[in-house]
């Protein structure tokens, strides 16, 4: 009699549930991580957002708006209406700014004044992953933090 070679039907279909098991575990894990990354984006993406348009202010000469539609956020050169920025913030990403112009920035780089009160303070945004509070200066400096760092 021979000896059997190779292996039965049995431990293939164990080996092969034994792989799956670690393959969803995986995939589970590269979704979280991937959800993650893009609500960071979108925190840096806001803080780029005004940035930007502080520096366009100040650089070009020009009046520049932060504008807000539902998840999307602009960058807008007021005289003009051009949109000179825009993104739509990630699934699971929310922030207390109101809709419609969020911030104004005038020629010297700065928030104008009412602008800067009409700001919800604190600013907070909100993801998965936790929450985080933002903090904006007059010439625009934005900082993000997690809420419990103040």
């Amino acid at each position: 009699m021979r000896p059997r070679s190779g292996f039965t039907m049995l431990e293939l279909l164990i080996a092969m549930t034994i792989l799956g098991v670690i393959f969803s575990v995986g995939g589970i894990s590269a979704y979280t991580i991937l959800k993650r990354s893009q609500e960071n984006s979108s925190l840096n993406s806001i803080q780029h957002s005004i940035w930007q348009a502080a520096g366009l202010s100040s650089s070009r000469g020009i009046v520049t708006t932060i504008v807000k539609s539902g998840q999307t956020l602009s960058v807008k050169n007021e005289s003009s209406g051009a949109t000179l920025r825009s993104f739509k913030l990630a699934d699971g990403v929310q922030t207390n700014f109101p809709e419609g112009e969020v911030m104004r920035f005038l020629p010297p780089g700065e928030i104008s004044e009412e602008s800067y009160q009409n700001l919800p303070s604190p600013i907070t945004l909100s993801t998965s992953n936790g929450n985080y509070t933002m903090l904006v200066s007059v010439i625009g400096e934005a900082k993000v933090v997690e809420a419990n760092e103040q």
